[in-house]
């Protein structure tokens, strides 16, 4: 997950690096919810092609990072992980997801993710900006053309929460 997030620019929604003991600091902490995903599909294997960080104060999640390697941009896979995102936010008593855009130099095709996706907010011409999903009213959409498989859940083509390496 530390080199994703060192690497993968083109869909990072806030472009945070975060280095192994950040992620391992995030794992610790009760508050806080790691994940990394797979993609199998019919030519086999991708491998992993994204992470997301999400943290919760209160009601309140909000997504710290997401991102998702350029090889699999556009095939739903980023839908299917805000959905878990916004699952385990919600499980955590989060009522509120808030999903934050960074700009960059390199992350402009991502800019308008969020509404897509149905997320209120608004976009600026410059600048960060925050999107909220009630988790009141269910869960973000999630393409059905997608097996997950989840050890948490019943067989998501490769959703899972990360667990740190035991020292």
């Amino acid at each position: 997950m530390s080199q994703l997030t060192a690497r993968t620019n083109q869909f990072n929604l806030t472009t945070r690096r975060h280095d192994l003991a950040t992620l391992k600091s995030f794992a610790a902490d009760p508050h806080t919810r790691l994940i990394w995903m797979g993609l199998t599909d019919r030519f086999g294997s991708a491998g992993i092609i994204g992470c997301a960080a999400v943290l919760v104060d209160g009601q309140v999640a909000t997504i710290d990072t997401l991102l998702l390697s350029c090889r699999v941009i556009g095939r739903g896979a980023e839908n299917v992980m805000v959905g878990r995102v916004a699952e385990l936010a919600a499980q955590m008593g989060a009522r509120t997801l808030v999903g934050e855009y960074i700009p960059s130099a390199r992350n402009a095709q991502v800019a308008d993710f969020y509404e897509r996706l149905g997320f209120v907010g608004s976009r600026g011409a410059e600048g960060p900006q925050r999107w909220t999903w009630d988790l009141d009213a269910g869960l973000p959409p999630v393409p059905d053309w997608f097996e997950i498989l989840d050890p948490d859940r019943a067989p998501v083509a490769g959703l899972d929460e990360f667990v740190p390496p035991k020292n």
